[in-house]
């Protein structure tokens, strides 16, 4: 199935899920913008980054997995994301390569990244992105989207669902 196959109307519904959850709204962004954070705290802030983009890998190819079997179309939508977060290709790094490459220019060492704990609201994190992926095609089109740093427990799920489940 190519891209354009997909249609306009679910691709306008997926597009509208970053209207909820804009990039340049989010906590951390703003903090870094504005100066709010030193080198040191940025660094750690994106080696946690790293731990939770790791531990989402498996659950992108399950989502993928699971998409599959569902639907083409919801499968197609998951695919460029999951190539994009999960494989290091021609095109390029994965985005946990390039997370990692930032932290260990900022002076850390692959085995501190290793050996960093996650902190407790990466852990809650964490363990919500696993049970939303747990109930079904819509969690795995959560985790799938580039939800993962702004759906928080406050997040209206019940509105981010129905707006996936009309996509299956």
């Amino acid at each position: 199935m190519l891209r354009d196959d997909i249609g306009d109307t679910k691709r306008a519904k997926l597009l509208r899920l970053y209207d909820l959850f804009p990039f340049h709204g989010h906590p951390l962004w703003v903090a870094v913008k504005s100066g709010e954070l030193t080198y040191d705290q940025v660094i750690r802030a994106e080696a946690q980054h790293w731990v939770r983009t790791r531990a989402g890998q498996p659950l992108r190819r399950a989502a993928l997995n699971h998409a599959k079997k569902i639907s083409p179309s919801l499968f197609e939508l998951l695919l460029e994301t999951y190539i994009e977060e999960c494989t290091h290709d021609k095109s390029g790094p994965s985005h946990l390569d390039l997370i990692e490459r930032l932290v260990t220019m900022g002076g850390w060492t692959k085995p501190d990244l290793e050996a960093t704990v996650p902190t407790p609201a990466n852990a809650a994190a964490m363990a919500l992105y696993r049970d939303i992926g747990a109930r079904g095609a819509p969690g795995a089109t959560c985790s799938a989207l580039r939800l993962w740093n702004s759906i928080t427990v406050s997040c209206p799920l019940k509105s981010l669902k129905r707006i996936l489940s009309d996509m299956v």
